[in-house]
This record gives C-alpha cells, sequence and structure tokens, in this order.
C-alpha cells in the first residue's frame, strides 16, 4: 500500500510541476502579447508624429 500511496503522491506532484511549467509558458505569451501591443501603440504614436 505504501509504494502506492508513494506513486500517486509522485505522479501527483509530476502533475503539479506540468501545470506550473504551463502557467509560466502562458505568462510567458501573455509578456510577449503586452510587448507588441506597446511597440504598436509606439509605432502609431511615431506615424502620428510624422
Amino acid at each position: 500500500v505504501k509504494s502506492q500511496k508513494s506513486k500517486v503522491k509522485s505522479q501527483k506532484s509530476k502533475v503539479k510541476s506540468q501545470k506550473s511549467k504551463v502557467k509560466s509558458q502562458k505568462s510567458k505569451v501573455k509578456s510577449q502579447k503586452s510587448k507588441v501591443k506597446s511597440q504598436k501603440s509606439n509605432f502609431s504614436i511615431y506615424k502620428l508624429k510624422t
């Protein structure tokens, strides 16, 4: 029984780590999107200036 419990535990922790990986990737995508947004707005401002 003990070995099965520990197996389940390790699987759970694996799932956790994968979830956190997904989270970090999502936040990366978010930051990239915001970067693109700011670049676009900068560009439009630049266009207005010229």
